[in-house]
């Protein structure tokens, strides 16, 4: 009688352990697309972190340099000469060289304006580069005929720092941000 229940249980450890195994196997497999998803989390947090920095300080460059024109006396006309150099300067693209450094060194020694406004264009397009983000200066979708607001677009990955109807581009011509964009978009005063 004994040996007829060890014979009906032969084997069934064996199916136990076979079938924690594969449990374990899932749990493992289902751990590792969580930590692959978190690390893309993390990447992508941490490009958008960059991003902001870069064109928050930008975004603070243009607004300090427009305010010593005006505290200088300067009229509308020239503030829309500073923005064009600053949109200009933004939106050239970066030769096979790099980026050259404008003279002089703002940093070092006083500077006009127009020169000012170099030199804050070449450290925002350093800045951008170093930490794989893109700048584009462009006027803000929505904007009045007689008001022209400048958006600043810094934008990651496969995504294009523009404003379009391209489903790479960051914001549509709506000023809505694409669904699949990996962009930030900051009105520049």
């Amino acid at each position: 009688m004994l040996a007829r229940a060890y014979s009906s249980q032969r084997g069934v450890g064996l199916v136990e352990v076979l079938v924690s195994m594969i449990l374990l196997g899932i749990a493992v497999i289902g751990y590792s697309a969580l930590q692959v998803r978190a690390t893309l989390a993390s990447t992508e947090s941490s490009l958008r972190t960059n991003a902001t920095m870069v064109i928050r300080s930008f975004n603070e460059a243009i607004k300090s340099n427009r305010a010593v024109v005006k505290i200088r006396g300067g009229n509308s006309s020239d503030l829309t000469n500073l923005m064009d150099t600053y949109s200009t300067g933004v939106n050239t693209a970066i030769g096979a060289n790099g980026l050259t450094a404008p003279t002089p060194n703002c940093t070092s020694s006083l500077c006009t304006p127009t020169e000012q406004a170099s030199w804050d264009v070449y450290q925002a397009k350093s800045a951008a580069s170093n930490v794989g983000v893109s700048l584009r200066m462009v006027t803000c979708p929505g904007t009045s005929s007689g008001i022209s607001t400048q958006c600043l677009i810094a934008a990651w990955d496969q995504t294009n720092a523009t404003i379009g109807t391209a489903a790479a581009d960051c914001m549509s011509t709506d000023g809505v941000y694409n669904v699949q964009a990996a962009c930030l978009m900051m009105e520049a005063y």
